[in-house]
């Protein structure tokens, strides 16, 4: 006796498909999907959230010798801080 490879269900004689799985197998066969369909990524929650992360954070990292957005208003606070307390 052998086996179907897709359900391991047991097979009389000398088949190797069951029925059941060559039919959803004829099924695909006789109507597949566009190749449009095929391609399409896929965008699952994780996915998303790990590009998210990784862009952000290659968008928001400052380039060689150029200050970040932080440490830009870090100084600008303290220029602001520096020009109020020569006013008093």
């Amino acid at each position: 006796m052998s086996r179907c490879p897709c359900c391991r269900r047991e097979l009389p004689g000398v088949e190797t498909l069951c029925d059941q799985c060559f039919r959803a197998g004829y099924d695909r066969v006789t109507h597949p999907q566009p190749w449009w369909h095929r391609l399409r990524p896929r965008f699952a929650r994780g996915n998303f959230a790990a590009f998210s992360a990784i862009f952000v954070q290659g968008f928001l990292k400052p380039r060689p010798g150029e200050p970040s957005a932080f440490e830009e208003s870090l100084a600008e606070r303290e220029r602001q801080r520096r020009h109020e307390r020569e006013e008093k």
